[in-house]
Parts: structure tokens; sequence; C-alpha cells
């Protein structure tokens, strides 16, 4: 008897369908724009957790020694390193480590950090004790991975065919596959970034061209290490897989269709990096710095949405390639 079932998907997921159908969804569900809307107003004109007072003495006396260690080259290097230094700790807030790496709300303000508002200069609160810094990073990573679980559970459910409703006993699983991941992200950097600080610091010392080059090679490597990754966590939200099967299904993905898969991650990094250079041109003391982060919470929210409909697509096209030789026959 002939098989009359059709395939599910004859072709691959296609770059500017995905991305149309996803920032469709985000318009028919705007509401999945508030969480990185109300986090950015929250860092933008909420309080600042600081620990310049802390850190500052031993980054000056660690960049201070660098001339006498090192060739007289570093020592114009130093000056504006305590500079540099100064200003990312004035702007640093422990209160951004809310935006949890790689699953949370994505942030304009968590980058910029302005200390500026259109009320003045916002409130500053000095940390001078190590475990407190500790307790309140952990506290605001474990709330950062919540929301970003919370977050990207509504954006793939509104990307399904099918009304799916929120569970709380789903999201508990979800939040410790994610906490798996976060931790297995962070010791892979740990252990690979440790000996290539190394590396490119001696080569740095030896020529500045050599570490130059080697930051290009490792950017390079970086990247074909990372690509086939970057569906990593969707296969959690989307199937409710363990981790592991949801990294397998993103390497397989990204092998079946690497030039596509290129394609759309690089077009999505462009919208949102490039956008991201208008969404702060307003100053930190204007009102129309809400338009940005606006802006900034629609874009950001498209292209996640975007991404689940792609992963959506790839996963049907996929099967439908499993399931075409039995057809024919």
């Amino acid at each position: 008897m002939e098989n009359s079932q059709s395939p599910i998907s004859e072709n691959p997921p296609r770059l500017i369908s995905s991305i149309t159908e996803g920032f469709n969804v985000v318009a028919n569900h705007i509401y999945l724009i508030l969480f990185p809307l109300l986090l950015d107003v929250f860092l933008w004109l909420g309080p600042h957790l600081r620990i310049k007072n802390l850190f500052q003495p031993l980054v000056l006396s660690l960049i201070s020694d660098l001339p006498e260690l090192s060739n007289p080259e570093l020592a114009e290097m130093s000056k504006w390193s305590k500079e540099l230094w100064d200003i990312l700790l004035s702007h640093f807030n422990l209160i951004s480590l809310i935006r949890v790496f790689p699953i949370g709300i994505p942030s304009l303000m968590a980058g910029i950090s302005p200390i500026q508002t259109p009320y003045g200069s916002a409130s500053l609160f000095e940390i001078n004790n190590v475990f407190q810094v500790f307790f309140i990073w952990v506290a605001f990573t474990l709330a950062g991975i919540v929301l970003g679980c919370l977050y990207f559970d509504a954006i793939s459910r509104a990307t399904s065919n099918t009304t799916t409703h929120f569970s709380i006993n789903q999201i508990l699983d979800v939040f410790i596959q994610i906490i798996i991941f976060t931790i297995l992200c962070f010791v892979v950097i740990l252990l690979f970034s440790l000996p290539c600080l190394l590396l490119i610091t001696l080569l740095s010392l030896i020529s500045m061209t050599l570490g130059q080059i080697a930051v290009l090679f490792l950017f390079i490597i970086i990247i074909w290490f990372v690509m086939p990754l970057v569906f990593s966590p969707h296969g959690v939200f989307v199937s409710h897989d363990p981790i592991t099967t949801s990294i397998s299904t993103s390497i397989r993905l990204v092998r079946n269709f690497l030039p596509g898969t290129g394609m759309f991650i690089l077009t999505a990094l462009m919208l949102y990096q490039g956008l991201n250079l208008l969404w702060e041109t307003a100053p930190d003391t204007s009102w129309m710095t809400m338009v940005g982060i606006f802006g900034h919470a629609f874009i950001s929210t498209g292209l996640i949405a975007s991404s689940f409909v792609y992963y959506r697509k790839g996963l049907d096209w996929m099967e439908s390639k499993l399931h075409q030789p039995a057809i024919q026959a």
C-alpha cells in the first residue's frame, strides 16, 4: 500500500521568512517586550550598587607594577588603563548582573550602566565587603536565570503553532536544565580563557602585533566552536529536552544547514548590534532614552522569537529528511 503521508517540510528554514514571522509574533504578543523594557528602566532610573571603593585600590596597585615588570611600551598603557578602570568601576552596577548569559533578559542599560538620569545623579550605594559582593552576585544571577527562563518560555509558547499554557512544573524542569547549561558554559569559558589569556599576554610582551594576531585567531576559533551550540537552549524550551539532548539537536541542525544557519546568526547579530548604536545615541539625562529602551526591547525580543521560529522550522525540516526515504518507499 502506498503511504499517503506527506513530509512536514521539504525545504530548510529561510532567513527572511523566519525573521518576519518572529517579529509578527512579537507584534501580536506585545507583552513579551515588558521583560527587557522594565529591566532597562529599572537599571536606568533605579539605584546603583557599586564596588569602586572596594576594588579600585587593588586594580591601581596591579597596574602600577606593570611598567616595572615589563618593557617600557606598557608604561603608556598603564596610564590610560588607570583612567579606563576608573570609568568602568564608576559605572559598574552590581544589579546589572541580573543580565545573565547565555539565558537571560536582553538589556541595553546593563552594558551602558548610566550614572546620570533625567532627574539627576542616580542613587549610589557602595558595597565594601567581599562576602556581600559574592552573595549579591549569586542572588542576582539566580534571579536573572529565573527571569530569563520565564522570558524564553513565554517566547517559545508564543511561537508555537499549538496553544500551550504556562506550567510551573515545566518551568522548574527548565530552570534546572538552564542552571546546568550555565554552569557548563562558565566552566568551559574558565578552562579555555585562562591559558588563552596567558598566551596572549606573553605574546603581547614580545610584540603587540603578535598579541593582536593571537586575539584574532582566538576569535575565529571561538566562532567555529560556538556556532553549532547557538540553538542549545531552544530544545529545552520547545521540546523540554534535557540540555545534553538539546545540545546534540543544535549541533545536528547547524551541521545539516551550516550556510543558512550562519547567515541567520550573522544577520541577527548585525541587526542587534547595529541598532544598538542607534538606541544609545540619546544622552542618559534625556527622556528620549526611553525610545531607545523601547526599540531595543522590541528588536531583541523579535530576534529571539525569530530564532525560535527558525529552530522549529529546522526541526520539521530534519524530521522530513529522516522520514523521506520511508515515504518514497
